[in-house]
């Protein structure tokens, strides 16, 4: 500028980027990253199903990271029959972290992500890979294997034309999946099983055979079915064979593993209780018995890291149940919580409640617990109906949520989507990672 000492205007932008850096420096720096978040959309638009991302920092506050494609098809239920979306761990990750894994129930393949170190996924190959079944609804991993349930195609009161299984694929460094067809395990058409539950703590594998009215009378039905897992990695049914919980209506859903007792915890969805059982070194099951639920068909259930607490999924009232294990053989209830948010699209209090919760995980911290929610408006108005719930979890078990949930998924996903499953990894599991898919 003419006539300006150049001497005074540079002291004047000096002085100003003394006092920017001075603001800069006493702001909060931002929040590191604690943990990564994966929930899949069930698209059944032919090819559009996907994987929500978010990233949770020290702070608690959840953010998305992105929406990757599995490259398949999720499975519509409009009418929300039993049995289709009945299942659980339908995301899951690799123990290092470094795999994602997500089914596509409606076209009958399982993709496979390698994760990034600032959680977004890349899809293996560009493509799914066949489950080698029909409608697989649950994943599980146990010595670099990954096992497929697929539930066949029955529905609520029809048996179905194909058998469920349960196929065995081997995890080669980079995710790419063979399947070793060998070790395929064949069930009794007209079941609908949910979940494989591999134990942490010895080579044996628990089947949750959950049928739906009329077919609960097929034999195998609504049981705790019990593996060993043999060395080549197939599933060799135990002594003693399933056990179910004699309760009425009969049906068992979501089974969960103590971590330090030989103790499975399950839904008992009808008769509003859980289901305790227990077994020894070979696989021998026994029921030890059951414990009530105040919320309504229980459905989900998992344990915290410290066996402290059981928590529920309870889909009949749009809660979770918090139990104490202090004994851990006889759960004692120490709250049911609400989750919040729009209830219905109008938003009155009064009308039928049109989402309900689904699947659930803890965060590796134990300070946050994530429960996903479908909208169940057969007409498809009511996409808020499909959100994410962060809840906080308290030192004594209990739970609440903060005004940041329930988290809605994006624009784009049709309202009829059913989303399913939840999966978390640990920010500090993704360091130090060396193979170029950083």
């Amino acid at each position: 500028m003419p006539g300006r000492n150049p001497r005074k205007r540079a002291l004047e932008f000096g002085g100003l980027d003394v006092l920017e850096s001075r603001r800069l420096m006493s702001a909060s720096p931002p929040s590191p990253t604690t943990s990564f978040v994966y929930t899949e959309t069930d698209n059944s638009d032919p090819g559009q199903n996907a994987v929500i991302a978010y990233r949770r920092t020290a702070d608690g506050r959840v953010t998305e990271i992105g929406s990757f494609k599995t490259g398949g098809t999720g499975l519509a239920n409009p009418q929300g029959l039993l049995g289709p979306d009945d299942s659980d761990k339908e995301v899951i990750a690799s123990p290092d972290g470094h795999l994602l894994f997500a089914v596509n129930q409606g076209s009958d393949s399982v993709a496979v992500f390698r994760v990034r170190r600032d959680g977004s996924l890349d899809l293996v190959n560009n493509r799914p890979v066949g489950s080698g079944g029909t409608q697989p609804v649950s994943l599980s991993i146990a010595n670099g294997r990954l096992y497929v349930v697929n539930r066949g195609n029955e529905v609520q009161g029809q048996a179905g034309t194909v058998a469920p299984s349960i196929t065995v694929f081997k995890i080669g460094p980079l995710g790419t999946l063979r399947q070793d067809v060998a070790a395929t395990t064949s069930l009794r058409q007209g079941l609908s099983p949910s979940q494989l539950l591999i134990s942490s703590r010895s080579n044996l594998a628990f089947l949750d055979t959950f049928t739906p009215p009329p077919l609960n009378s097929v034999p195998g039905a609504n049981e705790v079915v019990p593996y060993r897992i043999s060395a080549d990695g197939k599933l060799v049914p135990a002594p003693g064979g399933g056990v179910g919980a004699p309760v009425t209506p009969p049906l068992l859903l979501g089974l969960a593993e103590h971590p330090t007792r030989n103790i499975i915890y399950a839904g008992l969805t009808g008769a509003g209780r859980v289901g305790v059982f227990t077994y020894d070194g070979g696989g021998n099951l026994k029921l030890a018995g059951t414990a009530p639920v105040e919320g309504g068909a229980p459905c989900w259930s998992l344990v915290g890291p410290d066996g402290r607490f059981l928590y529920t999924v309870d889909t009949g009232t749009n809660s979770v149940g918090v139990f104490s294990l202090a004994d851990p053989l006889r759960p004692a209830q120490v709250q049911e919580f609400a989750l919040g948010g729009p209830q219905n699209p109008s938003g009155n209090p009064s009308d039928p409640r049109e989402t309900t919760d689904f699947e659930f995980a803890l965060d590796p911290t134990g300070d946050a617990l994530y429960v996903i929610n479908h909208s169940t408006d057969a007409a498809g108005h009511f996409p808020q109906g499909n959100a994410l719930h962060v809840l906080t979890v308290a030192a004594d078990g209990t739970l609440s949520e903060g005004a940041g949930s329930p988290r809605f998924l994006p624009p784009g996903i049709p309202a009829g989507a059913a989303p399913q499953g939840v999966a978390v990894i640990a920010a500090s599991r993704r360091d130090g990672r060396s193979d170029g898919h950083d």
